[in-house]
């Protein structure tokens, strides 16, 4: 490739964004990929798309570790533009193609007669989302009214559900309201996790009625507007576990309640890489009330001051979740035992490009090793939901998809080890001796239950908040070595808990108010009566 056409290209990558997927799909993976100038992509996260380099006649994708992932060849003529595509090789795969078509020129969106339907379907949200908050503007104005007060829940997972499971059951039994459950499958990387019908199978159980969404999106929304929630909750902040019609641009036309499926959001820092608080996330400034288990503190107000995130969303009110692992009744799926219980929770971020909190591929073949040689005890391996997915998609150079697949068919082939997933873990937990976790979550949740903790630490890991480095002093800390992490776990299997009365101080806030949905009940109703 001669000067001109190379300068050419790189200025026509660095100043236009781009809609990046797999070839043939329907959605792309991103709206938002950009070129930079450092040779840096932004707009897109993800390990094997993290930088970008012009070579003779290609354009190549890296990941972090500068590994070139997908190579595009260039024509020797440019000829490119809006909407014009470029078609690479994923190399980790040879099997997908991977499709770059540019969307956007100086932030301006591009519209045309042969525009893609991922395009489409984008540009088509957008102003379904003004259209559904006009409608509900204009509904006010003619004095559209509900003798009750709607509340919707939109879910898509059991295992965080407990952080909501109060308030749902509080606003069934009461009259004042009428409530929708909406059931679907939750998303990752576009694709769908299958979670719907170990949710619904938990719905049915607890005897909720819920309303199972599989597809037409657009119209299930649509009916969800005409039934006029007065109050919407979305189970997660994340805008790419749901389906893109139940995005928060296409419900903000509502009030919007968050309520966090952890029980603080005050342990580590943004995985962005900026020591901010992970309260100033965008999402937050589209919602009527984010309940908090605790007061903010002066660090918080500071990081939220300093974005468009408002103060007054912010309601403490304590914390469902909390409660509801306190009084979790202990399960164990073991018959008949007498061994020491251990479970070991093991985090998604394996890779280096998100809290790098993860160790599965560096600790499992000696655990397992461990495991077999000490028929002293019973092990439960309870996986992240996105562990496997985040194996399969290759955040770690160290494990496969078909190395983790055999070590689960090792695992469930000893006969003091089970696994335990797609469900709601905190009965399994009030039942175990021992927590053995790199988690998040998982090191200040179970000290609720006032159980021994083992907390893994990677090295690389995104720095801790003040509050989650005190919240750690419930725990035994390991680093990321599997034989000073064994070493410990030996240790503790046998003895008293040493941290029990720090796990107890450390706790005592979020179990204050043995209810706090009657107080968030009370707010939604102060505001219909405003």
């Amino acid at each position: 490739m001669d000067k001109i056409l190379y300068n050419t290209w790189r200025n026509f990558l660095i100043s236009h964004t781009f809609s990046f997927g797999k070839q043939n799909s329907s959605v792309p993976y991103t709206t938002e990929f950009k070129f930079d100038l450092n040779g840096n992509i932004s707009g897109y996260r993800q390990n094997n798309e993290s930088h970008w380099e012009l070579l003779d006649d290609k354009l190549i994708l890296k990941n972090k570790e500068l590994d070139p992932t997908t190579e595009f060849i260039l024509p020797h003529s440019f000829e490119f533009g809006i909407q014009d595509k470029l078609i690479g090789n994923f190399l980790r795969n040879t099997s997908i193609k991977h499709e770059l078509m540019a969307i956007s020129e100086n932030g301006s969106s591009v519209i045309s007669q042969d525009r893609s339907p991922e395009l489409v379907n984008f540009l088509e949200d957008k102003l379904n989302g003004l259209l559904q908050k006009s409608a509900y503007l204009q509904s006010l104005n003619v004095n559209k009214t509900n003798s009750t007060i709607h509340i919707a829940f939109i879910i898509n997972s059991v295992e965080t559900l407990p952080a909501l499971l109060p308030l749902i059951r509080a606003v069934i039994i009461d009259k004042r309201f009428e409530v929708k459950i909406l059931a679907m499958n939750k998303l990752f990387d576009i694709h769908s996790l299958n979670t719907i019908n170990s949710l619904t199978n938990f719905l049915d159980e607890q005897k909720l009625p819920y309303i199972k969404i599989l597809g037409n999106f657009k119209a299930e929304l649509n009916s969800l507007r005409i039934w006029n929630p007065n109050f919407i909750v979305r189970q997660s902040e994340w805008d790419a576990d749901f389906p893109r019609a139940f995005s928060v641009q296409n419900l903000s036309w509502s009030h919007l309640i968050h309520i966090p499926y952890t029980v603080t959001e005050d342990f580590i820092y943004s995985a962005q890489g900026s020591h901010e608080t992970l309260l100033t996330n965008p999402y937050y400034q589209n919602v009527w009330r984010y309940f908090i288990p605790e007061k903010l503190d002066p660090r918080q107000i500071n990081s939220i001051q300093r974005s468009f995130v408002s103060l007054d969303c912010f309601s403490e009110v304590g914390s469902m979740k909390a409660i509801m692992i306190r009084n979790a009744s202990p399960y164990w799926p073991f018959p008949k035992s007498k061994r020491v219980k251990v479970v070991w929770m093991a985090h998604h971020s394996i890779g280096d490009n998100w809290f790098n909190m993860g160790l599965f591929p560096k600790v499992y073949k000696p655990f397992l090793r461990w495991i077999a040689s000490h028929s002293e005890i019973e092990l439960v391996f309870n996986p992240h939901p996105l562990l496997e997915e985040n194996i399969r998609n290759n955040d770690s150079k160290d494990i496969s998809s078909a190395e983790y697949k055999s070590f689960l068919t090792d695992l469930e082939a000893l006969p003091n080890a089970l696994i335990f997933k797609n469900k709601n873990q905190y009965s399994l937990t009030a039942a175990a001796d021992v927590i053995l976790t790199d988690g998040i979550s998982s090191i200040y949740e179970m000290q609720i239950q006032e159980k021994k903790i083992i907390a893994m630490i990677r090295p690389d890991h995104v720095p801790f908040t003040p509050h989650g480095q005190k919240l750690l002093t419930g725990t035994v800390t390991a680093n990321d070595n599997p034989v000073e992490i064994l070493a410990k776990l030996e240790k503790t299997l046998d003895s008293a808990n040493s941290k029990r009365l720090q796990e107890l101080q450390n706790t005592a806030k979020w179990l204050r108010n043995e209810q706090p949905e009657k107080l968030i009940i009370d707010e939604m109703i102060n505001e219909i009566k405003k």
